[in-house]
């Protein structure tokens, strides 16, 4: 049994990795090593990651690096893909611009994805959907939605994805539901 969750996380490490890129190995560390990380609540959560998100990326430009993620404009993996399904549907200002929407990476040994089962998750004006990378659907899913593989491949189901979550964004925004 032990074989088989090790290739179960093995598989499903690579199917972050395929989303996000060579950086999501940098917060793969294991749990095994370092024990579990300290529970946040969920917002707390959220905002630990929307921090921990930028710090990376501020300290890649400090270095002259370009191989980092950024939040507001995703290129590594097929983040950007994921992104921009979601972005597509959100309204545009009177102004012709759309809000920024920020995707943000959780993978790892973080509160939000260790407690709450959250891998990534949108913020557009204010509000949040959570997503968890999953190589299945789940009985009881602990995010807003699943993305799998199948759905990475299938354009029409990231699209659909897309879609479902970007009319979640607007509902809370509606809703007054913000971080």
């Amino acid at each position: 049994m032990k074989v088989k969750n090790e290739q179960a996380l093995r598989s499903g490490r690579e199917f972050e990795e395929l989303v996000f890129g060579h950086v999501a190995k940098q917060d793969q560390i294991s749990i095994s090593e370092l024990g579990a990380p300290t529970y946040l609540h969920f917002k707390n959560s959220l905002q630990q990651q929307i921090y921990h998100n930028w710090s990376i990326a501020e300290a890649a430009v400090e270095q002259g690096r370009s191989d980092y993620y950024n939040p507001s404009n995703p290129r590594t993996g097929q983040s950007h893909k994921v992104w921009e399904s979601v972005k597509n549907f959100l309204p545009t200002e009177e102004s012709g611009k759309k809000e920024p929407l920020h995707f943000y990476m959780s993978i790892g040994r973080n509160s939000l994805d260790y407690w709450h089962g959250v891998d990534a998750f949108f913020v557009w004006r204010g509000t949040f959907v959570t997503i968890d990378l999953s190589l299945g659907r789940k009985k009881y899913p602990s995010a807003d939605f699943i993305l799998t593989p199948a759905d990475m491949n299938d354009h029409k189901r990231l699209l659909v994805f897309g879609r479902k979550a970007a009319d979640l964004l607007i509902k809370r925004h509606e809703n007054n539901e913000t971080l």
